[in-house]
């Protein structure tokens, strides 16, 4: 009996020790050494790093290395502390160089697809005592460069001044990214390109940088239009009635002060306001963008009193 007993005792712990070792294989999901850091191709087929998370549990998303064509990272405290990677970013327009116009806009993304896009400037309507200038669109040369990125100086901006007497009436400038079916420029980013535009894949990034000021200290709506929102999309109405739903954009508003300074705009945090078409992702969705656009709203109440607009927008990155 003894010695069954002893038997029975060694069956048991050496059961006992494989449900141990089981488990702990089951609760160890560990599948790479926190804060290691592998390379990865991203979008674009670009060259990219990948980061492993503090527990070891999952790599993070492929974030493709800086190129040539990208701009200096910018080590201003706008970004986040304790970052392992510094942020890069890529040049949506620095307005320099160029002839005083509305563009183009052209963005080289990983080293093969070129987007061209174009400037524009909108006021609305509603009241005959209405002015916007710049009419047309273009750059304007500042009195005062000022610096951007870091060792980067700027001499050209946009500049956008209105007088809107209209309730619920708006001043706006914004940028299409336009492109053809084939991936190749289009001619204008007048009415008869439109067309040929389509939406643009975005996802690559998750922001955007830019530079403002107002002498108005005016509230500056940032705004994303995609294919939920914008009337090309044909979700919010598509040359119907229903197109009334449309341009319900994805949007922030911030301050600008009367001195330059730099301001970030994450995808994440963009929302629709709620009166058009609602978006079933809730949040951008940035594989489809079409526009992205600063706009200033009119008067607000049918007692307010006229807004004067007065704003300037310079270098434009994705992050």
């Amino acid at each position: 009996m003894q010695k069954i007993v002893g038997t029975l005792g060694v069956i048991v712990l050496l059961l006992a020790l494989a449900q141990c070792s089981g488990n702990s294989s089951k609760d160890s999901k560990s599948i790479c050494a926190a804060a290691d850091v592998r390379a990865c191709v991203g979008p674009g087929a670009c060259a990219g790093e990948q980061i492993c998370s503090g527990n070891g549990t999952q790599w993070s998303a492929c974030v493709c290395k800086s190129t040539a064509a990208d701009a200096s990272p910018d080590t201003s405290a706008a970004d986040t502390p304790g970052s392992v990677f510094e942020p890069h970013y890529v040049l949506i327009d620095d307005m320099e160089s160029r002839p005083l116009t509305n563009g183009p806009i052209v963005l080289t993304i990983g080293g093969a697809n070129l987007v061209s896009g174009y400037w524009g400037s909108w006021r609305s309507e509603g009241s005959p005592n209405n002015t916007m200038a710049p009419d047309p669109f273009a750059y304007a040369s500042l009195t005062t460069p000022h610096p951007t990125m870091d060792g980067i100086t700027s001499r050209t901006a946009t500049h956008l001044a209105c007088h809107i007497a209209d309730l619920y009436g708006y001043c706006e400038e914004s940028f299409w990214l336009a492109q053809d079916s084939s991936g190749g420029r289009t001619v204008d980013g007048g009415p008869s390109d439109v067309a040929s535009r389509v939406s643009y894949d975005l996802s690559a990034h998750n922001g955007m940088v830019f530079w403002a000021m107002s002498s108005q200290r005016n509230r500056l709506k940032i705004m994303f239009n995609n294919v939920d929102t914008d009337v090309l999309g044909g979700k919010c109405g598509h040359g119907d009635a229903s197109t009334a739903q449309c341009w319900d954009s994805f949007s922030k508003y911030v301050t600008l002060t009367d001195s330059w300074q730099r301001y970030e705009v994450k995808f994440s945090e963009l929302l629709q306001e709620g009166w058009g078409y609602a978006a079933a992702s809730v949040k951008l969705d940035p594989t489809s963008v079409y526009t992205i656009g600063f706009q200033v709203n009119g008067p607000m109440t049918t007692t307010a009193a006229p807004v004067e607009v007065d704003f300037w927008i310079d270098d434009v990155y994705f992050e």
